[in-house]
């Protein structure tokens, strides 16, 4: 059975904001990004929470993903 190889972010407009999404897709280790788990609570929180959204968002934009996790990490 094969796995798919997905991102988090699929279907969202933050994976255009992904600095390493293209590279990753392109060598099939989509599924092995370390930084899947932010990744998905970053997509979970601004569809989610009003209040911390806008914050996600603006983080999203002007440092792109991954680097908005390095404190994180």
């Amino acid at each position: 059975m094969e796995s798919k190889d997905t991102c988090p972010l699929d279907g969202s407009w933050m994976r255009d904001s992904c600095t390493t999404y293209h590279n990753q897709k392109n060598n099939g280790t989509l599924s092995k990004c370390q930084h899947r788990d932010n990744c998905a609570n970053a997509r979970a929180i601004v569809e989610s929470d009003l209040n911390e959204s806008v914050s996600i968002s603006k983080k999203v934009l002007v440092d792109q993903i991954p680097h908005i996790f390095k404190d994180q990490s």
